[in-house]
């Protein structure tokens, strides 16, 4: 499946959650778990990763190049259905990160605004982030209509929600 020519969305294969997506990953959120939690745990951000694979959604993102004719991933993006009757038919995005040297060029962007449109397939109607208070990733998520609905003081983090209609 294409968003363009130059994105490929592809589902998880084996092997790449340790290849690319728990650098990645660990790379934009350590400092923010540091703070926060006091220290990144390789063990439990695997859990939660596999856990998501076998209940919510996991997706890569690729762009073909012109020198070689490859695709190389650029980023990957995480979701689940909150799964209790008062939040029906709402979502919950787990991660979604964009290689540095991608980033500031739409691809973030096109990658959450593919996240939406499979959540609507799927029946959801919100779409709910957890964002540290000082990552500055909340005005991405502004830009694209995301509206803070609560703050968890314990670890600092910003509840953002947008309907998805």
């Amino acid at each position: 499946m294409f968003l363009n020519k130059l994105i490929k969305i592809r589902e998880y294969k084996k092997g790449e959650y340790e290849e690319f997506i728990l650098p990645l990953c660990k790379k934009h959120m350590k400092p923010y778990f540091d703070k926060h939690f006091g220290g990144w745990n390789d063990n439990a951000n695997k859990k939660q990763f596999f856990n998501i694979l076998k209940k919510g959604y996991v997706y890569l993102f690729e762009i073909e190049t012109k020198q070689t004719n490859k695709n190389i991933l650029i980023g990957y993006a995480t979701f689940i259905e909150e799964k209790n009757e008062e939040n029906k038919n709402k979502y919950t995005l787990n991660d979604i990160h964009v290689k540095e040297e991608f980033q500031k060029q739409g691809y973030g962007s096109k990658m959450l605004l593919f996240v939406e449109n499979k959540i609507k397939e799927l029946k959801g109607t919100k779409l709910k982030i957890l964002v540290f208070k000082d990552n500055k990733s909340i005005e991405f998520y502004k830009k694209h209509n995301y509206k803070k609905i609560n703050f968890i003081e314990k670890n600092d983090t910003i509840v953002l929600e947008k309907e998805l209609i």
